[in-house]
């Protein structure tokens, strides 16, 4: 079946490859029922997928092991939200030549009552492969409305708020209709709130994509491209879209200091970003002279553990009032 599945399917002039990932479960070791056969079979084919394909992987006690901790994962997942065992936390993004708190990213935290408090790497593939970043992104992008509102009844400064944006959300048909109702139900000025999105967002359904935008740029809400420099987007793209700000993914800033490479590509992306009229943000600082290297290059805006780690509200607010009181 592996020499079969090797040789190409030819599609008008295109020859496509389609490698295999087998499966296997064996009667009676791995199970005496056609159903529990087929649970097995297909948890070992999904071990034999992880490992890029062209693999035949026997069901065995590893493999059983990982997909009953995924099962549970997701039966745990499903009652997050209900149990209130999910949590936003908020990381500040500073004026990189004053050090000023002018908005924030919201941050997802699930405090799972087994394993601890769970980084989004550790759900979110689950999440959106299961169809739960749904619900999941609709409780975010409330909880941040909510966040929002309040700091601004508190007279905390005006600070906006970013939450990322996952490519099935943007997809749906009543997300536009979703995000105008967050906004209403706080009384929240659209201007506070600002959407996060991949560039691999972005090129998947374009027409569809560009539209979505569209309608969420007229609803007043800002929208901003996360980890900018890694994915396929086009110069088109960047053109049509209503783009207000472009974020360099840490890659590019780990070694800035020192690497001539990554200085000119930073370099690069804020002179196309200034001839766009987009503000940049850079991710991942994490020392003086990472941030010293990006003020000398011109980036707007800064964001990472040396300015600042994810924080509680309450905890982030205390920081809002003393920048506030410092700048008189």
């Amino acid at each position: 079946m592996l020499e079969a599945g090797a040789a190409p399917i030819s599609i008008g002039c295109i020859d496509v490859h389609a490698p295999l990932s087998i499966g296997v479960s064996v009667f009676s070791r791995d199970g005496a029922t056609a159903d529990a056969l087929m649970a097995r079979a297909e948890a070992a084919m999904r071990a034999a997928r992880s490992r890029g394909g062209d693999v035949v992987q026997f069901f065995c006690r590893d493999v059983g092991i990982a997909t009953q901790d995924r099962f549970m994962l997701e039966s745990d997942l499903r009652r997050a939200i209900a149990q209130n065992e999910l949590e936003v936390r908020y990381q500040p993004q500073v004026v990189a030549s004053s050090g000023r708190i002018v908005s924030v990213e919201a941050l997802l935290r699930w405090r799972h009552p087994v394993h601890g408090l769970l980084n989004p790497d550790a759900f979110i593939p689950l999440a959106e492969e299961t169809g739960l970043i749904v619900p999941i992104g609709e409780w975010v992008l409330r909880e941040a409305c909510r966040q929002a509102r309040e700091w601004r009844l508190d007279r905390v400064p005006p600070v906006r708020v970013a939450v990322n944006l996952s490519p099935t959300q943007l997809r749906q048909r009543n997300f536009v209709n979703l995000l105008r109702d967050a906004l209403r139900a706080e009384q929240l000025d659209p201007s506070c709130l600002e959407l996060e999105l991949t560039e691999t967002s972005i090129v998947t359904h374009p027409e569809q994509t560009s539209r979505v935008l569209d309608e969420i740029s007229a609803a007043g809400v800002l929208i901003s491209i996360d980890d900018f420099g890694t994915g396929y987007s086009s110069l088109g793209h960047l053109r049509r879209l209503p783009i207000t700000k472009l974020k360099i993914d840490r890659c590019f800033v780990r070694e800035l200091p020192t690497s001539r490479t990554d200085q000119a590509i930073v370099r690069a992306i804020i002179d196309l970003a200034r001839g766009l009229g987009l503000q940049v943000v850079a991710e991942g600082v994490e020392s003086a002279a990472q941030l010293a290297a990006l003020r000398a290059v011109g980036c707007d805006q800064c964001q990472g553990f040396f300015l600042g780690a994810p924080q509680p509200a309450q905890r982030l607010e205390a920081t809002f009032r003393a920048q506030w009181r410092a700048a008189g």
